[in-house]
């Protein structure tokens, strides 16, 4: 971003309780997409995951970036 003439303002991980999740879908169970029951689980259990991001110390599977375009 910086050199694409951004000043990035802020830039946090999320979705962090997903990085375990994918880990334990692809490594242990060999999947390669998540099911429809997966994700059904996931939603459901969203607000638990909200506050595990604030919690685990990893990084997550999305990275969401605040930047301002410098004046030229």
């Amino acid at each position: 971003m910086t050199a694409a003439g951004f000043a990035v303002e802020r830039q946090f991980f999320f979705n962090k309780a997903g990085v375990i999740a994918w880990w334990i879908g692809n490594t242990l169970c060999g999947q390669k997409t998540i099911t429809r029951t997966q994700l059904r689980i996931y939603n459901l259990l969203t607000p638990l995951f909200k506050v595990l991001d604030r919690c685990l110390p990893m990084s997550g599977l999305s990275t969401i970036v605040v930047a301002q375009k410098r004046a030229a």
